[in-house]
């Protein structure tokens, strides 16, 4: 029997419910308040919100761990399972296979629950997590996010993890063309080549180093089935490279104001890692890291790779905390984020145990 799939994420401290979108897809939202018994070796005031978006596949069940120790730095975590993933709506002539129509409805939903008044409960400032497709969505999402908040500048940064912003050893100009070849001959909802369905017992590990968290993780997808997400479809592919196209565009990173900071593994064999020095030599506002050991999800990571990246989140959460009353007073160096923003550079987090 399946489980409630709010019942699940109450358990774990979260107000939970399933949003609408305007055509009708059913999005399943949980939102955290901060750790009110943190670890007293943290710095945990509240700080503000972070809005965490998953990467392709995954689910809320996954992050739960990575939401408590958010939390514990004193952030409310904002976070939904995209439509086609985990237990939100899924497109009926996909079933349970990889599959988006396209990237820009999935930014329609985030923008659509901006607005939900579930959600404008939580504290200001606001900082942006996206994970692999997610962090690929992010740098999209700010490109639309003021339009539509009443305090845009209550938006502080954005962390990057692992961005999608190509596939490891797979051109984009390659991708687009093959992808969108097998689209225009009806192939939209069928498997990629090498992709299939996910089997929790024969799957192989390409994500972490630690094989236990791995194991966890397979086991959430074996006694929850409705959790899973097959291979990538040649529908999805077609809508990720058009998704990825122009991500290094020197007038799109010209136009990013806000701070970001880039986390990328060093053993990633999902997305393209050169990708993400040449992003960051190009955008002003990025700061980058390298985590030494890591495979393509640092917050599944072994305990010293993830407090590397838990360190660095932190001290960019400190670095950008500005008080928005003040912003709002037109303190002009207060609202300058890029004054006190290192400037983008390689930086290597020794997370070895």
């Amino acid at each position: 029997m399946a489980s409630d799939p709010l019942a699940v994420l109450v358990q774990a401290g979260a107000d939970a419910w399933w949003f609408e979108c305007a055509d009708g897809a059913q999005l399943r939202v949980s939102r955290y308040s901060p750790d009110p018994t943190p670890d007293p070796g943290l710095d945990h005031r509240p700080r503000g919100t972070l809005l965490l978006l998953h990467g392709f596949g995954e689910f809320t069940e996954k992050y739960l761990p990575s939401i408590a120790r958010l939390r514990a730095l004193g952030l409310a975590v904002l976070t939904l399972d995209w439509r086609s993933q985990g237990r939100s709506t899924r497109y009926a002539e996909s079933e349970r296979r990889g599959y988006v129509r396209d990237f820009e409805t999935l930014l329609d939903d985030v923008m659509a629950l901006a607005r939900d008044p579930r959600c404008q409960v939580l504290g200001a400032p606001v900082w942006i997590l996206g994970h692999s497709m997610g962090g690929m969505l992010a740098l999209r999402l700010m490109e639309r996010w003021t339009a539509v908040t009443d305090e845009p500048q209550t938006v502080r940064g954005l962390i990057l993890s692992a961005p999608m912003l190509g596939i490891y050893r797979l051109p984009r100009w390659f991708l687009a063309a093959v992808a969108r070849a097998q689209v225009w001959r009806g192939k939209a909802a069928e498997f990629a080549w090498g992709a299939g369905e996910l089997d929790p017992d024969a799957n192989e590990n390409r994500i972490t180093s630690d094989s236990q968290r791995f194991a966890e993780i397979m086991k959430l997808l074996r006694d929850e089935p409705l959790l899973r997400t097959h291979g990538a479809t040649w529908g999805w592919l077609n809508a990720a490279a058009r998704l990825m196209k122009g991500a290094l565009n020197k007038a799109t990173l010209a136009a990013y104001e806000h701070p970001i900071l880039l986390l990328s593994p060093s053993n990633d064999v999902i997305v393209d890692a050169d990708l993400h020095r040449k992003f960051a030599a190009r955008c002003s506002a990025c700061r980058y890291v390298q985590l030494t050991g890591s495979c393509h999800e640092p917050m599944q990571e072994q305990g010293a790779i993830q407090d590397a990246f838990y360190t660095e989140v932190e001290a960019f959460l400190n670095s950008t905390a500005v008080d928005p009353k003040a912003t709002v007073a037109g303190d002009s160096a207060a609202t300058d984020s890029s004054a006190d923003h290192a400037p983008s550079r390689s930086i290597t987090a020794s997370a070895n145990p």
